[in-house]
Order: C-alpha cells, then sequence, then structure tokens
C-alpha cells in the first residue's frame, strides 16, 4: 500500500494480532482494548487516577490509564505522551491533560458513536426478526446514514435524519404524504370473495402477528393473527377486514 491510513476501532475489534496483521500492510490501529484479550501483556499495577502504566514492541503500545476507572488502548500509531484536552478541572481550574492516543481516539471515535445514537432512536430492526433480517435492515440504516451525511454536505441542507429517510421512502414509492390512502384502493380488495386464514409460520407451533394494515393507516399499534386470502393482507378480523374489503 502507497498511503498510511489508520483504523480506529472499539474493544470488541481491537487486538495484537490485528495490530500487527494492519502494520505490516502499512495500516496503523488504534482502539480500546479488553485486558484479557488473547496475547495482551499483564499490566497490574494499581494506579492512581491520571497515573498509565505501558507495555511496548517495536510495532504496538498498550497503555493502562485510570481514569473513573481503567481504561486500555491498544496503539501502533503513538508514544506515551500526553497532551492538553482543551478543558479544565471544576475544581482545581487546572487544565486536564491525557494520553494523547485516547484524546485521539475519542475525536476519532466521536462520529461513529453519534451514528450509533443516531439508529437506536430510529432503527428498523425489532426484537423478533430473524438474525439475517436484522443485519439486512442494519445495513440499509447504515446506508441512510451516510445518504443523509452527503446530502446534507453537497447541498447545505440542514434536514434532520427522520425527515430525509421519509423523504426517501416517499420518492421510492412515488406517493406524497396525501396519497397514503391509495395503498388500500384496488379493485382487487373490492371484488372477489375474500376470507380470512391465519398467518402461516415457518414453524406451526408458533403463531404469528403482525400489524394491521388499516390500523397502522390510522396510526393505531393493534397486531392481528389474520389475513386476507386473496390480498395478503394482516387485518383485524373486527371490524378491519369488512372495512378493508368494502370502503
Amino acid at each position: 500500500m502507497s498511503r498510511w491510513r489508520v483504523l480506529y476501532t472499539d474493544n470488541w475489534y481491537t487486538s495484537l494480532q490485528l495490530s500487527d496483521y494492519l502494520h505490516d500492510r502499512n495500516t496503523g490501529l488504534c482502539g480500546t482494548v479488553k485486558k484479557n484479550r488473547k496475547g495482551m501483556p499483564t499490566l497490574s499495577s494499581k494506579l492512581n487516577r491520571g497515573e498509565t502504566e505501558v507495555a511496548h514492541t517495536d510495532s504496538w503500545m498498550v497503555i493502562k490509564w485510570m481514569d473513573k476507572k481503567e481504561v486500555y488502548v491498544l496503539t501502533s500509531i503513538h508514544e506515551h505522551q500526553f497532551c492538553k484536552t482543551g478543558r479544565k478541572n471544576y475544581k482545581t481550574n487546572e487544565d486536564i491533560i491525557k494520553p494523547v492516543c485516547i484524546v485521539d481516539y475519542n475525536k476519532n471515535m466521536g462520529k461513529i458513536d453519534d451514528i450509533d445514537r443516531q439508529l437506536s432512536l430510529t432503527e428498523s430492526i425489532r426484537k423478533c426478526m430473524k438474525w439475517y433480517r436484522k443485519l439486512f435492515f442494519h445495513l440499509i440504516d447504515l446506508i441512510l446514514i451516510n445518504a443523509h451525511s452527503l446530502f446534507k454536505m453537497l447541498t447545505k441542507n440542514a434536514i434532520s435524519f427522520s425527515d430525509f429517510r421519509l423523504s426517501v421512502v416517499r420518492d421510492i414509492l412515488k406517493v406524497n404524504s396525501q396519497e397514503v390512502s391509495s395503498f388500500i384502493s384496488s379493485n382487487l380488495r373490492l371484488n372477489g370473495r375474500h376470507f380470512p386464514r391465519k398467518i402461516q409460520a415457518s414453524d406451526d407451533s408458533k403463531t404469528v402477528s403482525r400489524q394491521c394494515v388499516l390500523c397502522s393507516i390510522h396510526k393505531k399499534r393493534s397486531r392481528s393473527s389474520y389475513e386476507c386470502k386473496v390480498c395478503c393482507k394482516t387485518l383485524c378480523i373486527e371490524p378491519c377486514f369488512e372495512i378493508y374489503h368494502t370502503k
């Protein structure tokens, strides 16, 4: 690789093996690491707040820093140095000093934390989903987050993520907010013979329920175990099934 890059990771991914692998490919690594990760050096000294203990090789450094609790950081791009954070201790009015690797980690992981915070409020996944569906919808959410950031950067439009996502959905479906009712205005639902049936599940021992189509349009939270055989729409037996097929 001709260009030197740096990868910032949290403690789910950081390891000595990953650091060595990336270092051999001209890529740096900096991230928090679990102290019981395989191959980690033993750092057993009892530290007071602000003190550090370090172990290193020619390619990486592990630092244990005592903040409110012990923080372990693995880095292949930093030396054992401290810097000012730009904040002051409210009791002593002295500058707060932290290891440079931790300051850089907090700075570069901040955007990831913002994304996680945003997704926790607006994510599409639900507890009842299969794992592969959760993965699929999580990837869709990440794609929308990235698209939202690019849209704001290119257009200088400070639209919220919720409004941006809704506009994308409307554009894909080619409908306006006033046209939502058109979902239930097809000839199919008004003609023919329609009968309810239990929603089929892959495992017959489990009862499946979904959000009622008609209730969701009226912004009501109601689940039903029945659907129309012809329309394949989930509907409450009473009164949604009759309303959907007559009005």
